[in-house]
């Protein structure tokens, strides 16, 4: 399965970067923000791969959003920051979510020792 929502993700934090370069022409805003889009869009292939490749993506996700809050507070204008940051929530809760789900089931699957007979009889 596709992780289309950490490929959109990626594009935003690229088009951030560029959006903050535009305004500010900042090589460093630019750079980060490169950096970043280009390991969120690792994270999303490894993680669609094979979903335990989650972490990159987590990280990634974390670094951003503590980034785009502290350039949100040290410039007060909340396009594209808060975006990001926003968009850096819902991308840690929903790999933190799937995370839990799928390390919880799998854990209670190997618990009860359940075979692939016994979850899918007949």
């Amino acid at each position: 399965m596709s992780d289309i929502f950490g490929y959109i993700y990626a594009c935003t934090v690229l088009t951030a970067g560029f959006w903050e370069y535009y305004k500010s022409k900042s090589f460093t805003f630019l750079g980060f923000d490169l950096v970043c889009g280009g390991a969120l869009v690792c994270g999303a292939a490894l993680d669609s791969e094979d979903p335990a490749k989650y972490i990159l993506l987590l990280v990634t996700s974390i670094i951003v959003a503590l980034v785009m809050a502290y350039r949100y507070f040290n410039s007060n204008r909340w396009l594209p920051s808060l975006v990001v940051v926003a968009l850096s929530c819902v991308m840690f809760i929903q790999t933190g979510y799937l995370l839990i789900i799928r390390d919880l089931t799998q854990a209670f699957v190997e618990i009860l020792k359940l075979d692939d007979e016994d979850l899918h009889p007949g």
